[in-house]
């Protein structure tokens, strides 16, 4: 693939890469410690702190957020958040226990 580009293309090419990488392991570390904190919080407290966590990574850009969740590859954390919030706001306690095991055994972390 680097064989097909142009020289000067390649540096780039590659530090575009690595921030990608970059970016998405900061992604699964943020939703690793998100869930090892859900996971040790009293259900009354589970709706602020999702509610919290989804002003913060969202901010104005709720709609586009929502747009990704359909989108191929794009589970990370604002997935995850808007999942989680919408299984908790419905009363879906059982799919929202079910949903933080699955997500934490995908991303290595402490299930359930």
């Amino acid at each position: 693939m680097l064989g097909s580009l142009p020289w000067g293309a390649v540096p780039e090419f590659l530090l575009e890469r690595a921030d990608q990488g970059r970016r998405e392991f900061i992604d699964q570390q943020a939703l690793l410690d998100l869930l090892t904190r859900l996971q040790t919080l009293q259900r009354a407290s589970t709706l602020p702190e999702l509610v919290r966590q989804a002003a913060a990574r969202f901010g104005e850009r709720a709609a586009e957020a929502v747009a990704a969740l359909g989108e191929p590859g794009r589970w990370g954390l604002r997935a995850f958040l808007l999942e989680a919030l919408t299984l908790v706001l419905e009363g879906k306690t059982a799919r929202y226990t079910a949903l933080v095991s699955e997500t934490a055994q995908q991303v290595g972390g402490p299930a359930g």
